[in-house]
């Protein structure tokens, strides 16, 4: 699979992307096919090695190893590692892991959340919404304006 990756600090340029392998699910975890992907400012110092103390967990001179981009991560359930429940395969979901930036992704499942179906044009209608511009409309007798208006 293809994947941004980063090998050495820099600025955008040392970015690239590269063939890795496919992650398996380990217990816990849900394979994701990436459909969207979200970068951070986390991000941006990791690959510059910028602050200087993110080099504490990445390495001093350069990367210890070749390193993924991206965090926030939105696509579909390609398969489950073991102990894995109230996920199914195919399943729309959003969450955080590292490596986002590429077309597949574990994510622990404490981490992901399923995303909602759509909701049909009759149910938004049907919504509590439709009250609350009931009550919207009934003037406060403290508005200077609607008071007015009602004299």
């Amino acid at each position: 699979m293809k994947a941004v990756v980063y090998s050495e600090y820099g600025g955008p340029d040392v970015l690239r992307v590269a063939d890795i392998a496919t992650p398996t699910p380990a217990a816990k975890e849900v394979l994701v096919q990436v459909r969207a992907a979200g970068l951070n400012p986390v991000d941006w110092h990791f690959y510059r090695g910028m602050p200087l103390a993110a080099r504490l967990m990445t390495g001093f001179g350069r990367p210890r190893r070749q390193r993924g981009v991206g965090g926030d991560v939105a696509g579909t359930i390609a398969a489950l590692g073991r102990d894995v429940h109230g996920f199914a395969v195919g399943q729309s979901v959003f969450g955080y892991a590292s490596n986002s930036l590429a077309e597949y992704m574990t994510v622990a499942t404490g981490k992901t959340s399923a995303m909602n179906p759509k909701r049909s044009r009759q149910s938004r209608n049907a919504s509590p919404s439709s009250k609350r511009q009931a009550s919207v409309s009934r003037a406060s007798p403290a508005c200077r304006c609607c008071a007015t208006a009602r004299a």
